[in-house]
């Protein structure tokens, strides 16, 4: 504040018409230049506080919120001033804070002396002319005394004093002109009226003064005006003039008063302060941490260096932690530059290099190649971090100290200057030896892992190859056999080994099916079907065994479409596999199978699928309590006890579980009330058109009427076709040799696949059936060098393969080759006989057209199901003709008397027998009877009888006619 006070003397001195000149701020400290003490002397100081005075409080932020210089009332001087008015400034922070005012008390004795004297333009005696000043409050702070009686006005006070505003106003004049345009004069316009005073006419002109807003007004006699307006115009703009240069020089002094404080406030609360935070962060750059600034104030500044000691101390603190860090990681940290030096290395870096300490390794190590087994590698490294900035995982191999060699894993990033060259590479290694190590004996594991897997599925395959082939021929010499003629004991000890063997087929395919899907090698299919056919097939399939024991077997479909897109034979497999149970399981009662659209709530929708749950109900033992999570366990039973009632390998739903795991699905089972058990799963497949769904149409042999030959499904005969068979086991020859001539053929038998190669070569025939496995030259092998025969008669004939492969690729595999068919061991009469018709039927239709057909009794079909026991079947078809025509009229009768439960009744029955007898699609006909009979449809029940009659009268025929030539039947 030192430099202030030369200022204000200085002022002071320029300016005549300033009293004084003063700085006082808001903590009342003040400066008050010439006459200091002249404020203890205004009042008792006890009294009068300086920032209380009019003049202070009108220049706060409150009342002067534009910060505009304020001007204050016209006042009387106690010390002998005169008329003086004061002009104050506020002085704001660089933050806009109220720092306190500056001011300067201004006397206008001269100022009236100039315009209002004797010599003034506005002040004329010899004219009549006087000149006044009133405020915007409408006081007159400037007028010649001599004037008062003039405008009827009462003479000035005598006993003005300091601080009290003169008294006069316009309005307490006598005369009412006077009176009447006080509000004119007022206006902020220049404006001019005309009034009489005391008789005489006068002009009276008042114009604002812009620096005070007050107004300058000069009465002029009228003769006068009209005479020399000009000269008066001229006065009064110069006496305006005047007055607002003098008004402007005060103002440009409070302002550089105010700028001259700003400045010294800032120096001291702003610049002093930025210094000393300069210095300290130039310091801080130069790596000192301890350096501390002393605390400032409650302001800005004050903030600012708190907030950079704060800063410094977490700093100190981070820089302590990383040095921790880099002192006891686990891994090593390392700085090195492009050209191979290394700059630093952590305590854990240098144990992994082999070395004492980071200061030895740093010392010793002068070009990082050394370290690297193969030098290249580290040129590779830096020009991956040049490239991508930072590197992560580059596996390397280097050596120790002591030369040996171990694995690291380098990270890295890179550390660029100004100019965005790499300065210096910070990375972190670690020592990767050992697991290494580890990742080799995981890939020896897995090879070994592989090679175990592979040595699974080859032995599985020799397993299946080496037990079918003995099981062939055990069945297929048993079927011979059984179609000889034979007393009941044999029939009863060869039954006993035919049924045997299906057991061991059956659990060798179990063990094969979850070995295949354990080993993934099962895939699901997307084949249009359609899922009523398929029901219905999987209920055919256990209707005989069903109706052995009276269990009312039955299915629904409801609510699905017609066709669906799925894997057929799997759904076909689980679906076996769970009725097959229920069966097994009931004693009486009925087995229920149905398919519908899954509860929403509790099946979720894939798009583009329909939700299906299938469920198999029974009224069988019941699935115990505690055992419901157990059962589709592998080789998991209800019966665990030696002496089982019930037989099984226990895979049966193991599978089941594991099929519908991968068809997506989920499978479980319920308690069924009042007894029983339901299996239920539930799958999500696709909608499939009605018309993509292929056509299936199962194979049936047939007899000619004249009973002398065996014509094949579409009248194909198989008589006089000439066969390849080569296969190099002796008793599967045998089995083969006389299922095939009992059809007409005439069979070649080779042993090896060279030797069916030459056969080929040397004679003609109409289709091979090749062995898999054969000694000199096998199928595959066998099948590519016929395939690439010249002859093209030849080389297009059908090959079919007859194998005990019956793993997931093999049937790929071998049509892959070149081969036509695939059958597996052991080899069922009806299937061998189909494939061979299948395979022959190419052009042949039209050859033997006009054959008669069984519609509804197929003999061959009929001895398969009473195990080729052609006494039984004889049995059956007498009690057939017995007893048929006695239902016909029973359920005829039953019709007629809409007696429907008789009629389901009798027709379940028929169905029955019609099963034994092998008669299909007259037992179909029967359930859809059954089925009308049970929903009480008078009428459906009346057309079905309609055209299930003469069904049944025609299979009577043909069975009648069969007993009555007793035709040796074929196998």
């Amino acid at each position: 504040m030192s430099a202030i006070w030369p200022l204000l003397s200085t002022v002071k001195d320029r300016t005549p018409e300033s009293e004084a000149i003063y700085v006082v701020t808001e903590t009342s400290f003040t400066l008050y230049y010439p006459n200091t003490h002249m404020v203890e002397k205004l009042k008792p100081i006890q009294e009068y506080e300086i920032k209380d005075g009019i003049w202070y409080r009108m220049a706060r932020p409150e009342n002067n919120p534009g910060r505009e210089t304020i001007w204050t009332p016209v006042y009387q001087d106690e010390a002998g001033k005169g008329l003086m008015t004061s002009a104050v400034t506020p002085i704001y922070g660089e933050h806009g804070d109220f720092l306190g005012v500056a001011g300067i008390d201004i006397t206008l004795d001269r100022m009236i002396e100039d315009i209002l004297g004797n010599h003034s333009p506005g002040h004329d005696p010899s004219t009549g002319m006087f000149s006044f000043i009133v405020d915007h409050q409408g006081r007159i702070i400037a007028f010649s005394g001599e004037q008062s009686a003039a405008l009827g006005l009462p003479p000035r006070p005598p006993d003005i004093g300091y601080g009290d505003l003169l008294g006069q106003n316009r309005l307490d004049s006598q005369y009412e002109a006077v009176r009447d345009i006080a509000e004119a004069i007022a206006s902020k316009k220049r404006t001019i009226h005309r009034l009489e005073l005391d008789h005489d006419p006068m002009l009276l002109s008042s114009r604002v003064i812009p620096s005070t807003g007050w107004h300058l007004c000069i009465v002029t006699p009228e003769s006068f005006i009209l005479s020399s307006v000009r000269q008066t115009r001229e006065a009064i703009e110069a006496a305006v003039d005047n007055m607002n240069l003098r008004f402007r020089e005060m103002i440009f002094i409070s302002l550089l008063i105010c700028v001259m404080c700003i400045v010294i406030f800032l120096s001291k609360q702003v610049i002093i302060p930025m210094n000393r935070l300069i210095q300290g962060a130039g310091r801080v750059r130069d790596g000192d941490l301890s350096v501390r600034l002393e605390p400032g104030g409650r302001d800005e500044m004050g903030q600012l260096t708190w907030m950079f000691n704060t800063m410094v101390g977490e700093l100190e603190k981070s820089q302590a932690r990383y040095k921790d860090i880099f002192q006891y990681a686990v891994e090593g940290i390392f700085q090195s530059t492009p050209d191979n030096r290394l700059l630093s290395a952590n305590p854990a870096m240098a144990r992994i290099f082999g070395f004492d300490s980071p200061g030895q390794m740093v010392a010793q190590v002068t070009d990082i190649e050394s370290l690297y087994l193969y030098p290249e590698q580290r040129r590779k490294f830096i020009r991956m971090v040049k490239e991508k900035r930072a590197v992560s995982g580059f596996e390397v191999k280097c050596f120790k100290k002591d030369g040996s060699v171990i694995w690291t894993s380098l990270s890295a990033r890179a550390v660029l200057d100004p100019q965005g060259e790499l300065l210096y590479i910070l990375g972190s290694g670690e020592d990767i030896t050992e697991r290494k190590k580890a990742d080799t004996a995981v890939k020896q594991a897995s090879e070994l892992a592989r090679e175990a897997s592979q040595a699974k599925s080859r032995f599985l395959a020799t397993m299946s190859h080496e037990i079918r082939t003995p099981v062939n021929a055990i069945m297929g010499m048993t079927d011979l056999t059984l179609s000889t003629a034979l007393n009941q004991e044999q029939r009863k000890y060869l039954k006993v080994v035919h049924h045997s063997s299906e057991h061991l087929l059956s659990l060798i395919d179990d063990i094969l099916d979850i070995s295949a899907i354990e080993a993934k090698k099962v895939e699901i299919e997307h084949q249009p079907f359609d899922p009523d056919r398929l029901i219905t097939e999987v209920v055919d399939m256990f209707s005989n065994a069903a109706a052995r024991k009276d269990i009312h077997l039955s299915h629904t479909v409801k609510g699905l479409p017609k066709g669906l897109k799925g894997d057929p034979a799997r759904l076909r497999q689980i679906l076996a596999n769970l009725v097959g149970n229920a069966v097994k399981f009931t004693q009486d009662g009925s087995v229920v199978i149905t398919a519908e659209p899954a509860p929403n709530d509790q099946e979720r929708t894939i798009s583009g699928t329909v939700p299906i749950r299938f469920s198999v109900r029974d009224t069988g033992i019941g699935i115990p309590e505690g055992r419901a999570d157990t059962i589709f366990q592998e080789f998991t039973q209800l019966e665990s006890s030696l002496s089982r009632t019930y037989g099984g390998t226990g895979l049966g739903l193991a599978i089941c579980k594991k099929l519908v795991d991968l068809m997506g699905g989920t499978i479980w089972v319920a308690r069924a009330e009042p007894c029983g058990s339901i299996f239920y799963f539930s799958i999500c497949l696709e909608p499939a058109r009605k018309e993509d769904i292929p056509v299936s149409v199962p194979f049936q042999s047939r007899q000619r009427n004249d009973g002398s030959q065996t014509a094949p499904k579409d009248g194909i005969y198989l008589k006089s076709r000439r066969i390849l068979v080569a296969e190099d086991f002796q008793i599967n020859q045998d089995v083969i040799r006389p299922v095939l001539e009992k059809q007409g053929i005439k069979v070649t038998m080779v042993s090896n696949g060279q030797k069916a190669v030459q056969a080929v070569r040397e004679n003609q025939y109409d289709l091979i059936l090749m062995d898999i496995e054969m000694p000199v030259m096998d199928d595959l092998e066998a099948t590519r060098k016929i395939r690439k025969m010249d002859n093209p008669q030849k080389s297009s004939i059908p090959i079919a393969a007859l194998t005990a492969h019956a793993l997931k690729g093999d049937k790929e595999r071998f049509l892959a080759a070149g081969m036509d068919e695939y059958i597996t061991k052991p080899v069922q009469t009806g299937r061998l006989i189909q494939t061979i018709s299948q395979l022959l039927s190419t052009g042949t239709d039209d050859e033997f057209q006009g054959l008669t057909e069984p519609k509804y009794f197929d003999p061959d079909r009929a001895l398969s199901l009473v195990d080729h026991d052609d006494e039984l079947l004889l049995i059956t078809c007498r009690s057939i003709l017995t007893h048929l025509p006695v239902y016909l009229e029973e359920l005829d009768r039953t019709v007629k008397q809409k007696s429907h439960k008789e009629t389901a009744r009798l027709a379940h029955s028929i169905k029955s027998a019609a099963k034994s007898m092998g008669a299909d699609k007259l037992a179909a006909m029967a359930f859809e009877l059954e089925q009308a009979g049970d929903r009480q449809n008078e009428k459906e029940t009346a057309r079905l009888l309609d055209g299930f009659k003469p069904a049944a009268l025609d299979m009577l025929a043909q069975v009648s006619s069969f007993t009555d030539k007793r035709v040796p039947l074929n196998i």
